[in-house]
């Protein structure tokens, strides 16, 4: 685990990261800039959490695309059968 210091804060500062939560992105900028990048492109972004439609939408795009997969398989099934 990389710690911080004066010089990685001000890094961090520069990188977009200050005041973020999300100590893994720290991390990976201090590393980026460790390797020598020049700027670091990772988004902080806050992510709430899914709501319930949100949930049932995946669900069912879920269903659907395993529904579609198992017709196509089917499908070509049929269709090598001559």
């Amino acid at each position: 685990m990389l710690v911080s210091s004066a010089a990685t804060t001000q890094s961090w500062c520069a990188a977009g990261f200050e005041g973020s939560e999300n100590q893994t992105n720290q991390d990976a900028a201090v590393a980026a800039m460790a390797l020598g990048a020049k700027t670091v492109g990772i988004g902080a972004r806050p992510h709430g959490r899914a709501s319930e439609d949100d949930i049932v939408a995946a669900a069912i795009s879920v269903i659907l695309a395993a529904l579609f997969a198992i017709i196509v398989v089917a499908a070509a099934a049929v269709l090598t059968m001559g």
